[in-house]
């Protein structure tokens, strides 16, 4: 099995679905909604994954371990589990949508070669993005109503500079 295209009538990808497939590297998933956890968990050669606007939750471990995934790009979308695209080493885009309300713990963490992160503002977190561990991270945009490119992330300062920000844009 080398690509997958789901048609709209494709709501949900169930638990463990297509886990271990070391050969899928190309899936399109038009009307999906939920991708529930470990769904793709160690596909290695997965390099392009195309989300549908549908998407709403994508489960724990969904990708982890998905070593061959380049760009992670999501329009829309609720919420992402714990340790979604953990372990995906070749990752160096991820752009996640403004409406976005949670991310789990590690869901973006041991992704060395990440270089940019487009993200709402509060989900910018070390916890998630394992920041420690993006020695090639150059830039991060934040998405909603306020954007700002940073090239270096002295995080804890710089997250505090933006909350007095956004309070005094909220006064």
């Amino acid at each position: 099995l080398e690509s997958i295209a789901m048609h709209a009538g494709v709501k949900f990808i169930e638990h463990g679905a297509f886990r271990n497939c070391p050969s899928l590297k190309r899936v399109k998933m038009s009307g999906v909604r939920v991708i529930e956890g470990w769904a793709f968990m160690d596909c290695s050669s997965l390099e392009d994954m195309e989300f549908g606007d549908q998407i709403e939750s994508i489960g724990n471990a969904a990708f982890i371990r998905c070593k061959s995934l380049r760009d992670i790009k999501l329009r829309t979308g609720r919420e992402i589990g714990e340790y979604a695209f953990y372990d995906c080493i070749q990752a160096t885009s991820v752009e996640l949508p403004g409406c976005l309300e949670r991310i789990g713990k590690c869901a973006f963490n041991n992704c060395p070669s990440l270089r940019r992160i487009a993200t709402p503002f509060d989900m910018l977190d070390d916890n998630v993005f394992g920041l420690a561990q993006c020695d090639n991270l150059s830039q991060v945009d934040i998405v909603g109503k306020i954007q700002r490119n940073v090239s270096s992330l002295p995080l804890a300062r710089w997250r505090n500079e933006m909350n007095e920000e956004i309070d005094c844009i909220n006064r």
